[in-house]
């Protein structure tokens, strides 16, 4: 599988904008990484096995010595509900992320595994890798705990959802501005719906399956598509 990730909001930690509240364990694979000073939530992950949490490059990269600084939250949709937290034991990033310079080559590898122990139950369990190719016009569906306003990025306390369309590569590549690769995936709805701040590394899921996590997006929710790592 093309795990691909969902960039076009050229931001880092980036939530969603126009969504709608999430059920109670509709999303048992969401991950949510916190400060543990602040509980102050940056990014999202998926759990895709007992051992792993999937999520963007970008959001864990130098945290190799701020490790006992971050907390993942899983089992809980509700900020003010205790959930099972975690503390990260190891960070494996792309090596081709951290290798290059050139922000667009960055952007094609911004994916990385955290290492942990998870066990499983109703509120926390992992979400199945899709194995067929994505194409356009695709219904995708999008959780993620980043802002819900911009620019004044205030933030929900129960996790958001949407779904959106993905987009041909090169007709994405023609309203973004820049080179969409075949690693990465564009999604979009309309304008007034997608991810923003705090949104990275959040799964893009077709049918229960994960094809995507979000790497970057163009501020915030103004018609242009959001993009992913597959």
């Amino acid at each position: 599988m093309r795990l691909q990730y969902f960039s076009a909001i050229f931001a880092r930690h980036f939530r969603i904008i126009g969504g709608e509240n999430a059920g109670l364990h509709e999303f048992p694979y969401f991950a949510s990484f916190r400060w543990i000073s602040s509980n102050i939530h940056f990014c999202g992950g998926a759990i895709v096995s007992q051992r792993y949490i999937v999520t963007a490059a970008h959001c864990v990269s130098d945290l190799h010595k701020k490790k006992r600084d971050v907390a993942i939250y899983v089992g809980v949709s509700n900020k003010n509900t205790s959930g099972t937290m975690l503390t990260i034991r190891n960070i494996h990033v792309d090596p081709e992320y951290s290798s290059i310079t050139n922000v667009e080559q960055m952007n094609r590898h911004d994916f990385s595994i955290v290492k942990e122990t998870i066990i499983f139950n109703e509120a926390q369990n992992k979400v199945e890798l899709e194995n067929q190719e994505i194409r356009e016009n695709d219904l995708v569906l999008l959780s993620g705990w980043g802002s819900i306003s911009y620019p004044n990025n205030d933030f929900a306390d129960i996790l958001q959802k949407t779904t959106m369309r993905i987009l041909d590569n090169n007709k994405c590549s023609q309203r973004v501005g820049f080179v969409v690769h075949y690693e990465q995936v564009c999604a979009f709805k309309r304008k007034g719906i997608g991810a923003c701040i705090g949104d990275s590394g959040s799964p893009l899921v077709i049918n229960g399956k994960l094809v995507g996590i979000s790497s970057f997006v163009l501020p915030c929710a103004l018609g242009q598509p959001d993009n992913c790592l597959c």
